[in-house]
């Protein structure tokens, strides 16, 4: 025997008259037939019926190759238990039927397709019944598959009308319990503490020494010394003063004569530009520096054999220095600057003949590089 039904996924309730008459025809009892089989005995009038003992069943359920989203068997048996409100399902050793179902994707088209084969206790088929569904969404199956085998199993109990709810019980509304005094809340006053005074920068200094080497102060690279300080006023930018002296030079003139040069600096700088870090503070500085330039001459032909020239030097000058913290008040330091004289005097040589002969000239740019030692305070 053989059943097919092909619903869709909202058409249950001729699905379920459809199933009913088929469990109906397969499960309730045979009338005898006329050779005289004895027929079953009816309760007399008045006598209830006797309880029939409720099936059970086996259920076998497999998902062939493009259904594995589909609904499995333990999600399946439990949609069926619901619907019958009770325990269905046992081995197959003590179930009253065996319901073996599988589910795949259809070969043609789109859509899955179940199909349930029913067996009772002795293994005689009771038939087979096919549930399809058009969706793409595989689990449009599962009301169907999971309602036709609730009515293979038990068709009057998916008949018989929903329990009622339960009453839900009313509560009864809390009790108002006694208000309590409001406590009276402690207000705390913060005293504003008074601002400290902020302490006022100190004066800071320092004191320098150290070597130097001039280009364009004399007629070739002189090497030479400098002291100097400074003062760094909390108010105002630093300002330095330095003095600096450079080593003699002999230029010689023509006839055998000779000049010997050497040189007096001194510079007073500010410096607005500065910043200290924890290694090393850097300074840029700007000002005048200016000295005296002596030329003292020997073999000329005068009536003084020596003649002495002394001749005032003043220029604009930038400096940029560098000092490294060693241990304090120990630093060492880096210096140099660029000078360009505001006058630039000449020394000449003038022969009998009224030829003057340039001896010397200052450069229209100086320069000097310094190396010292600090002490810094504080």
């Amino acid at each position: 025997m053989s059943l097919r039904i092909s619903t869709r996924p909202l058409a249950r309730l001729p699905l379920a008259v459809a199933a009913l008459t088929f469990v109906l025809a397969v499960t309730s009892p045979r009338i005898a037939d006329a050779q005289g089989e004895p027929k079953p005995v009816e309760p007399k009038a008045g006598e209830s019926k006797p309880a029939e003992p409720k099936k059970t069943a086996s259920l076998g359920w497999t998902r062939l190759e493009g259904a594995e989203s589909c609904t499995g068997t333990r999600e399946l048996a439990e949609a069926v238990e619901k619907i019958l409100q009770r325990s269905v399902f046992v081995s197959a050793a003590q179930a009253d039927l065996s319901i073996e179902g599988r589910v795949e994707k259809v070969k043609t088209g789109s859509g899955f397709k179940a199909t349930l084969s029913i067996t009772d206790k002795d293994g005689k088929p009771q038939g087979t019944r096919e549930l399809a569904t058009e969706s793409t969404d595989c689990h449009a199956l599962d009301d169907q598959v999971s309602l036709a085998v609730a009515l293979i199993v038990d068709p009057d109990a998916v008949l018989a009308p929903p329990k009622p709810p339960p009453e839900e019980k009313k509560e009864e509304p809390p009790k108002e319990q006694p208000k309590e005094k409001p406590k009276p809340e402690k207000v705390y006053i913060r005293v504003p503490e008074k601002p400290k005074e902020e302490e006022p920068d100190p004066w800071r200094g320092d004191v320098f020494a150290g070597f130097s080497l001039g280009f364009g102060w004399l007629p070739e690279v002189s090497p030479g010394a400098h002291v100097g300080a400074s003062i760094d006023p909390p108010w105002f930018f630093p300002v330095e003063v330095t003095l600096k002296f450079f080593t003699p030079q002999t230029v010689e003139a023509p006839r055998d004569a000779t000049v010997l040069f050497y040189s007096f600096q001194g510079a007073a700088l500010g410096c607005p530009v500065s910043y200290a870090g924890s290694v090393a503070e850097i300074r840029a500085c700007g000002g005048l520096e200016g000295g005296f330039l002596v030329g003292d001459g020997e073999g000329f032909d005068t009536e003084l054999q020596d003649v002495s020239a002394i001749r005032g030097q003043l220029g604009a000058t930038v400096k940029g220095r560098v000092d490294f913290k060693i241990v304090s008040p120990l630093r060492l330091g880096l210096a140099t600057g660029v000078t360009v004289p505001f006058f630039r005097d000449e020394f000449v040589f003038q022969a009998p003949s009224g030829k003057e002969v340039l001896i010397f000239q200052q450069a229209p740019v100086a320069g000097t590089i310094d190396f010292y030692a600090m002490l810094a305070f504080p």
